[in-house]
């Protein structure tokens, strides 16, 4: 715990804007692992991140560093994303069209944009993680989409 505190903060490779609703601009973070599977013809899997915060608060850089790390030595592609939060959006409804729209985001604007860093993703199935109220809108992600996503 205590050298996790030494280490600088973990910066994310880029930035995009993946939605917006009225005024309110939705961001999400991209972490890319230092080596790219797509030299050896192997797409990278995706991680998305959904951070906890009682659907009140917190935001896509808070997460849990150990967890980014395991995900990133073995070859994954994270996204961190923000949500919009209460009251601004309703209680879960609109957090889980947030979400939703995310993985829209990941499967049809994200490889092309990681194609022009190198990166080859699979977006077939994504690893959908998330800590407290992220990882109940993670959960609600499965609800009649068979198949598509991994929990």
């Amino acid at each position: 715990m205590d050298d996790d505190r030494k280490k600088p903060p973990m910066e994310p490779s880029l930035t995009y804007t993946y939605k917006q609703v009225e005024n309110t601009i939705i961001n999400l973070d991209v972490f890319l692992p230092s080596k790219r599977y797509g030299a050896r013809n192997i797409p990278s899997p995706v991680m998305l991140f959904i951070h906890g915060g009682a659907w009140i608060g917190g935001n896509r850089q808070e997460f849990s560093r150990p967890v980014f790390e395991e995900f990133l030595s073995h070859e994954f592609v994270i996204v961190s994303t923000d949500y919009r939060l209460v009251p601004e959006s309703s209680f879960v409804n609109g957090q889980l069209e947030d979400i939703r729209d995310v993985e829209t985001w990941i499967k049809t604007e994200m490889p092309s944009k990681l194609k022009d860093h190198g990166f080859d993703v699979q977006t077939e199935q994504i690893v959908v993680v998330g800590g407290s109220a992220g990882a109940l809108l993670a959960l609600l992600t499965k609800t009649n989409r068979a198949n598509e996503l991994a929990v």
